[in-house]
């Protein structure tokens, strides 16, 4: 009897696609069970019912059995064959997804939490200065407002307690009155100085002018009156000398005759004798005042003068000592007055000090030190009453509510960019702000990115991150600091670029690759990428950089192309994420000593030239592939001990590595990027080479 399969028989259905198309895949579960499934009721239909003899069947049936069978068979045949297409050939996969390469916008941000704090924050330091020297503490808290109160201009904050500054200040005064008391006594003594000073440079001066008088009146007068005087002198006893002459002559005379007596003759003669001795003896004189007195009273004259002119410069410099020393002591005085009334002026600025007010409208928020929170720093720094408050120490900050701003901590991996940009605008790169209590976002800018790096956290210090300010734009109620915040700053934006989504774009040795899907199949492509975010990622047009593809690659994508948007799986069965195995060392010999190639020829000399890539690396590099030293199997000393492990260049290919070096320090900073861009080298050992570069002095664009 014909027994044919019911047409909606599920066993058969689950071996027929719901589509009606050809099977390429590997069966499923579903497909194997109705495979199974299927089998057993044929072999039931070739069985005899139990309990009677085995009957020969009908030809009718035996048709029927053999078309059953013949199906069954092409569909195991279908299913096989698709699986060996898919696992052997590489077929498609259904559980490939796709997507149409599609233009569109892209944007980079940047997005990062943080806390709000007011834009303008005033600290309130302690301003009393330190009793003494080794002694930080200043006073301690008399009275403390309430923390978290909302103050105005004026209004007190905070009392220190000011008694000892009150005692120092009646000291104080004491001494600036004594002070006082000195200087004027200074000045005194400086004015009755200047007066004696006067007093002896006068009467020096005078002493001058009379000895200068005294020498020209006896050069012009007194030395002509008395060579005159004794002139007349003479003239008279010589006239004296003449008359005795000839009365002496006379009674000479007489006598012999006898008219006078012998006597009276002697005495005439005598007095004759006299006057020649008189004349003698005025004709020395005036030999004398010619000859020696003149000269030797012309001579203590001249030294008088110039004992008179010693005299006032002694007495000048005498009067400028005595001046300077009586200054010296008014300006000493004048300083300890100084001293003494400055120090007065800081106790009573102290004591001024000792009472705080706030400085503008705000909210007072004591200040905690950011070690605390962490169970660090010091009990000193407590704020509270009766608590000992140090010379400068912060005690607390009025935020300034009505302009607020979010303090966030930006990877220095993007830092670079962020400031790129911020140099384009006068604002500030535009930013949203999301905070947990409002239902939408807020308007911002960046406003400032700190120039100094600090660590993210003490559990990772070798993170550098650094602080970035973005102000609020929007004014709004209700903010206070300390609220969480979440920040996206729009860096960079891209119109009407070809695009993909991150996860459809795949990297391997320096590489990144997609996949399209052809008529022929699914085809790897080459791509060059620019701009990313966490969800698209920008395809470069045009041609391809110097030295990225090699024999056989196919280079980028088209608008409206099918991509494979999950390619991890095809791209592991075809082996295309197989990465170099080799240190960075042996990576970069390699690219430097073969280089890209000329005209499809390697470069002859080893240095890498413009042009294609090399098909891989040098043969000393080839012979090296498989695990490295120090890798798993391997062991001794090249695994990481002395003497062994890493990439050890040969002489010749160090001569190569240094010429490369040389070519780089005598390019343009342009040219040194490209030659390492053009090194078939992945990404990060390129950034390396670049980073090194740098650290050499040389400039590397990015």
């Amino acid at each position: 009897m014909n027994m044919p399969l019911p047409p909606n028989d599920p066993v058969v259905n689950n071996l027929i696609p719901e589509n009606g198309s050809s099977i390429h895949t590997e069966p499923s579960a579903r497909q194997r069970q109705g495979s199974r499934a299927l089998a057993d009721r044929l072999k039931a239909l070739d069985e005899p019912a139990s309990g009677h003899p085995e009957e020969a069947p009908p030809s009718g049936m035996r048709y029927g059995y053999v078309l059953i069978i013949g199906l069954a068979l092409m569909a195991a045949g279908a299913l096989i064959g698709g699986w060996y297409y898919f696992n052997i050939v590489g077929g498609d996969d259904n559980t490939l997804q796709y997507e149409a390469v599609q233009r569109g916008r892209l944007i980079f941000s940047i997005v990062e939490k943080g806390e709000l704090e007011a834009s303008r924050n005033t600290d309130i330091n302690c301003k009393v200065r330190a009793s003494g020297r080794g002694n930080s503490v200043a006073s301690s808290i008399k009275w403390l407002i309430e923390e978290g109160t909302r103050v105005q201009p004026g209004e007190v904050i905070c009392k220190l307690d000011d008694s000892g500054l009150r005692e120092q200040l009646k000291n104080q005064e004491i001494a600036v009155a004594s002070a006082r008391s000195g200087l004027i006594q200074a000045e005194k003594d400086k004015e009755i100085t200047a007066s004696q000073n006067e007093g002896d440079l006068e009467t020096a001066r005078n002493n001058v002018k009379l000895a200068e008088i005294d020498l020209e009146r006896y050069k012009l007068g007194e030395r002509d009156k008395l060579e005159k005087n004794i002139q007349g002198k003479i003239m008279a006893a010589e006239a004296d000398l003449l008359q005795w002459k000839d009365k002496a002559g006379y009674s000479a005379r007489m006598a012999r005759r006898g008219f006078v007596s012998r006597s009276q003759a002697q005495s005439d003669e005598y007095r004759r004798m006299t006057s020649e001795i008189t004349h003698a003896e005025l004709q020395r004189d005036k030999e004398m005042l010619l000859e020696y007195d003149a000269k030797r009273t012309i001579l203590d004259l001249q030294n008088k003068l110039e004992q008179a002119k010693t005299a006032l410069k002694v007495a000048e410099i005498s009067a400028a000592g005595k001046t300077a020393k009586a200054q010296a002591d008014y300006q000493a005085k004048l300083q300890v007055l100084q001293q003494e009334e400055s120090k007065l002026q800081d106790l009573k600025e102290d004591i001024a000090n000792c009472t705080i007010t706030a400085p503008h409208e705000g909210m007072v928020v004591f200040f905690v030190d950011e070690r605390s929170r962490f169970g660090g720093g010091s009990s000193q720094n407590m704020i509270a009453l009766n608590e000992p408050v140090r010379e400068g120490q912060r005690l607390m900050r009025i935020p300034d509510l009505r302009e607020m701003q979010v303090k966030i901590k930006v990877h220095e991996a993007l830092v670079p960019r962020l400031y790129k940009q911020q140099e384009g605008t006068s604002d500030g790169l535009p930013a949203q702000i999301k905070i947990a209590s409002l239902d939408r976002p807020l308007r911002g800018h960046v406003k400032d990115v700190s120039s100094v790096a600090s660590s993210s956290d003490w559990s990772m210090a070798d993170v550098k991150v650094y602080p970035t300010i973005v102000l609020i734009d929007e004014k709004i109620e209700g903010l206070k600091p300390g609220m969480s915040a979440e920040v996206t700053i729009k860096v960079d934006e891209l119109d009407n670029v070809l695009r993909l989504p991150v996860h459809a774009v795949l990297e391997a040795n320096g590489r990144k690759f997609c996949y399209v899907k052809t008529a022929s199949g699914i085809e790897k492509r080459i791509v060059t990428t620019g701009l990313n975010n966490s969800k698209f990622v920008e395809i470069k047009e045009g041609d391809p950089p110097a030295g990225l593809l090699k024999e056989g690659d196919v280079y980028g994508v088209k608008e409206g192309e099918i991509v494979v948007m999950n390619p991890r799986s095809i791209a592991e069965k075809r082996g295309d994420l197989h990465v170099d195995q080799r240190d960075p060392g042996e990576l970069v010999n390699a690219a430097i000593t073969t280089g890209p190639k000329k005209n499809g020829k390697p470069n002859g000399n080893g240095e890498a030239t413009p042009g294609a890539p090399s098909d891989g690396p040098a043969p000393e590099a080839k012979e090296r592939r498989g695990p490295r030293p120090g890798g798993p199997g391997a062991g001794g000393p090249a695994a990481g001990g002395p003497g062994g492990g890493g990439f050890q260049p040969s002489e010749e290919q160090r001569q190569q590595m240094q010429r490369f070096q040389e070519e780089l320090r005598k390019a343009t900073p342009e040219r040194r990027k490209q030659m390492i861009d053009e090194l078939p080298l992945p990404d990060n050992v390129k950034q390396m080479i670049k980073q090194r570069t740098r650290d050499q002095g040389l400039e590397v664009p990015d």
